[in-house]
């Protein structure tokens, strides 16, 4: 059985309709129509519409996260899956990554946001967040 994410409490599991998954990243990747190199990024010339970010901490990268949430008018529920496979991916409501998007970044080194079949943002952990719609 896997972990809970650290953060993630009773509360919060009820507020943002967190439901924990057990998913298969690399299918979830290409069922969306996206490639993904051997080492686990996806490959970003698969999709012709992608912003690519560059940050030096987990703080900056959680701020990109947000930001791209404002300034996108993303909504709806997401799926966050973390490169830890002993940490359960989670279903949640976008609201969560509003309000706990540094947890979520803090996590684990990698971590990848789907916004259902429209878009996917990765968070590598050399520095670099991609958001790909």
């Amino acid at each position: 059985m896997k972990n809970s994410p650290k953060f993630i409490t009773d509360a919060l599991k009820g507020e943002f309709n967190i439901v924990y998954l057990d998913v298969d990243l690399e299918k979830m990747i290409t069922n969306r129509g996206l490639k993904i190199h051997s080492w686990g990024r996806i490959n970003h010339d698969s999709r012709s519409k992608k912003e690519i970010y560059e940050f030096n901490n987990d703080d900056e990268a959680a701020r990109i996260v947000s930001n791209l949430i404002n300034e996108k008018s993303l909504s709806g529920e997401v799926e966050v899956v973390w490169g830890n496979a002993e940490v359960s991916s989670i279903k949640c409501k976008i609201d969560f990554l509003k309000n706990y998007s540094n947890e979520v970044v803090c996590e684990d080194w990698d971590v990848w946001i789907f916004g259902g079949e429209q878009w996917v943002m990765e968070k590598y952990h050399g520095g670099e967040l991609v958001f790909l719609e």
